[in-house]
C-alpha cells in the first residue's frame, strides 16, 4: 500500500507542480487575488489523508464538490507562508498538501456535505469490502463561493484537465459528483460527450448516472448535500441508499 500511495502522490505532485507554475503563478491577476485573500488558493489532494482511508481501501470513491468555499482561513494562509511573495511552486504545493492533510476531509465537521459523504462511504462498505474516499472539486479556486466568470474561465474552463488527470491517476472504482445540474456544463467541458442517464425513482436533474469512456462505470451526479436538507432526512437517506446500490 505504501508503494501505491507514493506512486499516486508522485504523479499528482507532477501534475500539480505544472499546474501551479503555468496556470496559477503564471497569472499575475490570480496571484494578486490569492495574496489579498479575495480568491482562494487552489484545492489540491493529499492522497494520504487519514480519514478517507483511500489507499488502504478495497473500493475507492472520489467525491467531486462544486467549489471549496474557503477551505482554510486567513490565519492558516499566513501560517502556511502563502499570503505573499515570493511564491515558489514546490513550497506552494507542500503548503497546500499540508492544509489538505490537516483539514482531514472535514472529519471534525458535521456539515451536510461531510455527513453525506460519510453516509455513502459507510453504506458502500461491507464486512468484506472496505470503502475509502477522497474529495476534490470542479472549481479549483473560489471566492467564498462560485468565482467570477473571469477566474472560472482561466482556472477551470481552460484548465480542467487537472480534474480528469486526478481521476485518471487515482483510478477510483466510483466517482460521485455532488454538484447538481447547474454545474453539469463544467462536467461536460471536462468530459465532452458525457451522457446523463435517468435513475429510476428520481428526476434526472436530481440524480443521474454519467456515462463517459474516461469515467468509471459507477459515476453519478446528485445535488450538493446543502440542497438535500431542504428535502428532509428521509430523502437524504433514500438518496444515499440509492447511490450505494449503484456503487456496490
Amino acid at each position: 500500500m505504501k508503494n501505491s500511495s507514493e506512486k499516486h502522490q508522485n504523479l499528482l505532485d507532477e501534475l500539480y507542480l505544472e499546474y501551479l507554475e503555468t496556470v496559477i503563478i503564471g497569472n499575475p491577476k490570480l496571484i494578486e487575488g490569492i495574496f489579498d485573500g479575495s480568491i482562494s488558493s487552489p484545492h489540491l489532494i493529499n492522497a494520504s489523508v487519514p480519514s478517507g482511508g483511500y489507499e488502504e481501501a478495497d473500493f475507492k470513491i472520489v467525491f467531486v464538490g462544486k467549489e471549496s468555499n474557503g477551505w482554510f482561513n486567513t490565519d492558516e494562509r499566513i501560517a502556511a507562508g502563502i499570503a505573499g511573495p515570493p511564491l515558489a511552486s514546490a513550497s506552494y504545493l507542500t503548503a497546500l498538501k499540508d492544509l489538505y492533510l490537516n483539514f482531514n476531509l472535514g472529519a471534525e465537521y458535521n456539515t451536510s456535505i461531510y455527513q453525506f459523504i460519510r453516509m455513502v462511504r459507510d453504506g458502500t462498505s461491507t464486512e468484506k469490502i472496505k470503502a475509502g474516499y477522497l474529495l476534490t472539486n470542479l472549481l479549483r479556486i473560489d471566492s467564498m463561493g462560485k468565482p467570477s466568470p473571469g477566474v472560472e474561465e482561466d482556472v477551470t474552463i481552460k484548465s480542467n484537465y487537472i480534474l480528469s488527470s486526478e481521476i485518471e491517476i487515482l483510478n477510483p472504482g466510483a466517482v460521485v459528483f455532488l454538484s447538481g445540474p447547474s454545474y453539469d456544463y463544467l462536467i461536460e467541458k471536462t468530459y465532452p460527450g458525457s451522457k446523463f442517464t435517468e435513475v429510476p425513482g428520481f428526476a434526472t436533474s436530481e440524480f443521474s448516472q454519467i456515462r463517459h469512456e474516461k469515467l468509471p462505470e459507477k459515476t453519478v451526479r446528485v445535488y450538493h448535500p446543502d440542497y438535500h436538507k431542504y428535502k428532509g432526512p428521509e430523502y437524504r437517506h433514500d438518496l444515499a441508499k440509492a447511490i450505494c446500490n449503484i456503487l456496490r
